[in-house]
């Protein structure tokens, strides 16, 4: 029986820009990629950079990053529940570690129990595979006609070094699959009128929560955050200090719920302008 597990890691790399103009199509929340499919298998490309191609090294950055799919992870995130919650049984936290975590501290928690595993990525193990994408799952059938295991198409997009990527393609058999992708990777998306054309018009100015990083980025801007949610009134307070004016949207109440929201507090907390969310 073959074993094999692939350990996701926190990591705040670079953001990858996010299709919006997928909301349109009725299946937008299956997926935000497309899986890619070689002549034969297995596969092998290999890019090379000039030294006067600034365009390729770039395009072939964010392929790179696309297929790995940083996770929304910006720099001042914190966790939101406390570190009793989130202890992994039989390995606990750091004693200095405080019950408000924010990213790094999960990040090094994690990479210290898989270190303890001896799965890291330093670590070499045979049976774990980064940075290695599933293109697609098949069934496996005997000489009988039997269902008898599964059979992954296998996809790399690596850097070799300054000037050269490898894409690789190959199949490997499994005796069982197990589907643990989250259910929050991908970006749900408004599907407000006029939101894709304005993407296609000005492809720099709409961003996701998922590609937020750093509020350096838009210091001295003026900032339209929409929706009252967890990430966006987090990031709107993150980057209040550096824009020159942050809004947020939000939708209005109708009138026919009651309930408590500390939005008022944190809008006063912000000192920003609403402008309603219709």
């Amino acid at each position: 029986m073959t074993y094999r597990a692939e350990i996701g890691i926190i990591q705040m790399k670079h953001p990858t820009p996010v299709p919006i103009h997928n909301r349109v199509l009725p299946d937008w929340w299956k997926s935000d990629y497309k899986p890619t499919t070689p002549p034969k298998v297995p596969f092998k490309i290999v890019h090379r950079v000039s030294n006067n191609d600034s365009l390729s090294s770039k395009q072939l950055e964010w392929e790179r990053l696309g297929h790995r799919a940083p996770k929304p992870i910006w720099a001042s995130l914190e966790a939101n529940t406390p570190t009793s919650v989130q202890q992994i049984p039989g390995f606990g936290w750091p004693a200095n570690v405080p019950t408000a975590t924010y990213q790094w501290h999960i990040e090094r928690y994690l990479r210290s129990f898989a270190s303890w595993l001896g799965v890291n990525v330093g670590d070499k193990n045979p049976d774990v595979s980064y940075s290695t994408r599933v293109e697609s799952v098949e069934k496996r059938y005997n000489e009988a006609g039997k269902h008898h295991g599964w059979t992954l198409l296998l996809r790399k997009f690596v850097k070799t070094d300054e000037k050269t990527y490898e894409e690789s393609w190959w199949t490997e058999d499994f005796d069982a699959v197990a589907v643990a992708t989250g259910r929050f990777q991908v970006p749900s998306i408004p599907l407000i009128p006029g939101l894709v054309d304005w993407q296609a018009r000005f492809p720099d100015q709409i961003q996701h929560t998922r590609q937020y990083r750093r509020p350096e980025t838009y210091a001295n801007k003026n900032v339209l955050v929409v929706g009252a949610g967890p990430s966006s009134t987090e990031i709107a307070r993150d980057v209040n200090m550096s824009v020159k004016r942050c809004y947020l949207s939000l939708r209005p109440s109708n009138g026919q719920t009651n309930f408590y929201s500390p939005m008022s507090v944190l809008l006063k907390f912000l000192q920003t302008s609403v402008v309603p969310f219709l």
